[in-house]
């Protein structure tokens, strides 16, 4: 109010000098509001120029990792292929190592069974043999004279012989001859 009324009390020349100091402060005012807002509009536009900047930059890096995301997919993928390829495989390796272990476990059944028909057969072969020298060992010793004294030789009775005594003075050779009844002499 004072104001107001220092005014009015004002002559019509100071007023109009108030009046234009005012206005010149007023546009001085404006000019200076003016050139702050230019200033913070150039400077916002700076900011949203940098922003942009910015924003380009994120986007390239963006671009970036999902390149990079994509190639990492592929890999994934065929790294997940190439496990399934492997696990296959593994169970194919499996069942070739389950095969080849009965086998193996067939071939040793095998190897048991023949062991033992050679155990088998090699008892039948000296059962056989024993047998047979047995029966050998008798046949000759029904036919042979049997000793009574080891050291002294047997003596060969020649039926010819006792009827003729001459026939002592050849030697008698004994031979054995298998197919006959055993001992004949030759003369």
């Amino acid at each position: 109010m004072a104001i107001a009324l220092a005014q009015g009390l004002l002559l019509l020349p100071d007023m109009i000098k108030e009046k234009e100091s005012s206005l010149i402060i007023l546009e001085r005012i404006t000019i200076s509001h003016g050139i702050r807002s230019i200033q913070k509009m150039i400077e916002v536009h700076g900011r949203a120029h940098q922003g942009y900047a910015e924003v380009v930059r994120l986007t390239g890096e963006n671009a970036r990792l999902l390149a990079k995301n994509n190639k990492l997919g592929e890999k994934n993928f065929k790294l997940k292929d190439t496990a399934v390829q492997l696990g296959r495989q593994l169970e194919t390796e499996r069942r070739k190592g389950k095969e080849a272990e009965e086998n193996f476990a067939k071939a040793m059944e095998e190897l048991e069974k023949d062991e033992e028909n050679v155990r088998i057969f090699e008892e039948n072969i000296s059962e056989a043999y024993d047998n047979g020298f047995d029966e050998a060992s008798s046949s000759t010793t029904a036919v042979a004279p049997v000793l009574l004294d080891p050291m002294t030789p047997p003596a060969l009775v020649n039926p010819a012989a006792q009827a003729n005594p001459i026939a002592l003075t050849y030697p008698i050779t004994p031979v054995i001859d298998v197919d006959q009844e055993m001992i004949a002499p030759v003369a």
